[in-house]
């Protein structure tokens, strides 16, 4: 089979077979036409996936697909995610926010567009606060510290009053320290100002 394979890829005559084996291969084996044979490809293959050759097609998507499953798992997005199912908490401000619940996420996924993330992606952008001048505008600094949100927080602080004490994890849509009976309520009167603040990011 590799044989056959082999003369199938190094045939001057494009065929059919020759474009489908190149296809399957191209994602998994860089140049595979600089390949002196191609069984050495397949033995990339095969060590990259971890698996004993002779192997079948089948064996390798098989490998394949469980180390995509365990490089995602290994990722901190999925413990974030995966929060989302453990924590009977977060669905409480998923629905309480909806349909402004992409402010709230966005802050708690790390997506805000804060000058720390945007100088992550682009070496132009200095990660110092815009609005106060402190030296990183991270999603912690803009909802807590700020200067240019001071009032409004203050004005928050005064509303949860002796019911809730302001912080990043409240902000964020975590409500379990809060008695049952307030954590709606907290909910609602916290998403005005994460709004603000996301809307003061993308507008300033």
């Amino acid at each position: 089979m590799l044989s056959l394979a082999s003369c199938v890829l190094r045939s001057e005559v494009a065929t059919p077979a020759q474009s489908l084996l190149l296809q399957e291969m191209k994602s998994d084996v860089v140049h595979v036409r600089d390949e002196p044979h191609f069984g050495v490809a397949v033995k990339k293959v095969a060590d990259r996936w971890q698996v004993e050759l002779p192997v079948d097609k089948s064996s390798l998507r098989t490998h394949r697909s469980r180390l995509i499953t365990s490089d995602w798992q290994a990722r901190p997005e999925h413990a974030v995610l995966r929060s989302l199912t453990t924590n009977a908490f977060s669905g409480m401000y998923l629905h309480t926010d909806y349909p402004d619940v992409r402010f709230r996420s966005h802050f708690r996924f790390g997506m805000a567009p804060t000058a720390k993330r945007r100088a992550y992606f682009d070496a132009s952008v200095h990660p110092a606060c815009p609005r106060c001048g402190a030296p990183e505008q991270s999603i912690s600094h803009v909802l807590m510290e700020c200067q240019a949100h001071a009032v409004q927080r203050n004005q928050l602080t005064v509303g949860l009053a002796h019911h809730a004490h302001l912080s990043l994890n409240l902000l964020l849509g975590d409500v379990e320290s809060i008695p049952p009976h307030r954590r709606v309520w907290a909910l609602r009167l916290t998403l005005p100002f994460v709004q603000l603040v996301y809307q003061s990011l993308v507008v300033p």
